[in-house]
């Protein structure tokens, strides 16, 4: 016997009113337990484009858009994945500026805020998948990119797995359409994604506090 499979039935008005009901913040514990700092969450690149949303759960939520405007958001909380019921994957993206001359495409929106604190750029865009690209997101980004300045740089931050080597060989592809923008493939070199890479870092960072503090000759 095999369960009937129910169809997926797009709702952006359900969508819509969830994202409504979520707060904006300037730090969330998961976020900062992913290593984010509090400068990064409530910059002015992305604040409002990570929210709390209304449940007891304080989940954190990305929201997601296509050509039509909001279509979905992914979910996160500590050890729980999840993406919007009735809404559909598009690209999420931090904050725009007409004067920005670099386009930072990542595999979720963590590991893109992730990139960003090891590698802060006051002129860099960010946009994320969300994991395996559709149709759909292949041609979001492809208009991401075209709406670039000449000159810009497109920055592929994707995993350090075979699948980010995949990604990152679609991307070249779509900037190899428009010549006006230059391409670069950025891996992470520790870890597998960027959020490892800042993670391990910090772990880093620790576990040389100690030997620092004795060196100088400082109380912690």
């Amino acid at each position: 016997p095999r369960r009937r499979l129910e169809p997926v039935v797009a709702d952006r008005a359900s969508v819509a009113a969830e994202v409504a009901r979520a707060t904006a913040l300037e730090g969330h514990p998961y976020l900062e337990s992913r290593g984010l700092a509090r400068a990064t969450l409530a910059s002015q690149r992305f604040r409002g484009t990570w929210l709390r949303d209304g449940s007891p759960h304080g989940n954190v939520i990305f929201p997601h858009c296509d050509e039509q405007g909001l279509c979905g958001f992914e979910v996160k909380n500590h050890g729980f994945t999840g993406f919007a019921k009735g809404g559909s994957k598009g690209i999420w993206s931090s904050k725009v500026a007409a004067s920005d001359e670099r386009l930072v495409i990542a595999e979720s929106a963590i590991d893109a805020l992730s990139y960003h604190q090891v590698n802060p750029h006051p002129k860099a865009r960010y946009v994320s998948i969300a994991g395996a690209q559709n149709g759909k997101q292949a041609a979001l980004l492809e208009s991401a990119i075209s709406w670039m300045r000449a000159g810009s740089i497109v920055v592929a931050a994707t995993d350090r797995d075979k699948a980010g080597d995949a990604y990152a060989e679609r991307i070249a592809e779509l900037c190899a359409k428009h010549p006006h923008v230059k391409y670069e493939r950025h891996a992470p070199a520790l870890g597998k994604d960027w959020n490892d890479h800042l993670q391990a870092l910090r772990s880093h960072r620790r576990s040389l506090a100690p030997e620092l503090v004795q060196q100088r000759g400082l109380e912690r």
